[in-house]
């Protein structure tokens, strides 16, 4: 029986490791679009509605101010783009808003289009970090180890898919939404 087992010709402890740090990278992605789903949270409803509620009152600089109060965030972006286009002098409000509309309509599919890449990385880390832990739990022999490897890339993948790719598909929503509604009460 004996003599059909051979050694493996690397040391799978090696392997082990090699994958847990794959498994690590993995992760540091993760945190990176977590930071960035985040950064993109914003109380979409409530942030259009004051937008609105200014825009409607001609007052299109402080709603510029409560953009840019809000920083980078998709939804206060695409309101800034809305909301500078507004800044036309002589033309009155509501052809204003419909340029701001406009001006809006032509950014969103590219906004649209980073938070969808956002969920394409997602799924694919999470697709690339649960082979490498079940690899790295068949390759380790200590229990601690490979209760580690399993549990992070179990945890990794979940993490991804119920928090980073709904966030992100939501946000695609939104951003829709505000088009649709800006200038209207």
């Amino acid at each position: 029986m004996a003599a059909f087992v051979r050694p493996l010709p690397f040391d799978p402890s090696v392997v082990a490791i090699a994958f847990l740090v794959l498994a690590g990278i993995g992760a540091v992605v993760l945190v990176v679009l977590l930071v960035r789903g985040a950064a993109g949270a914003l109380q979409t409803e409530e942030f259009a509605r004051q937008v609105n509620k200014l825009l409607r009152a001609d007052n299109v600089e402080r709603a510029l101010k409560l953009c840019d109060a809000a920083g980078a965030r998709p939804v206060a972006v695409l309101a800034r783009v809305g909301l500078s286009a507004c800044r036309l002098g002589d033309i009155p409000l509501e052809g204003r808003v419909e340029h701001g509309r406009m001006a809006m309509s032509q950014q969103l599919p590219s906004m649209q289009a980073r938070a969808l890449r956002d969920v394409v990385v997602a799924l694919v880390v999470a697709g690339v970090v649960t082979p490498i832990g079940v690899v790295a739990a068949l390759l380790v022999h200590n229990d601690a180890q490979w209760m580690l490897a399993t549990l992070g890339g179990v945890g990794v993948v979940d993490v991804l898919t119920l928090v980073v790719v709904p966030g992100r598909l939501r946000l695609r929503g939104d951003l829709a939404r505000v088009v649709a509604d800006f200038g209207r009460g």
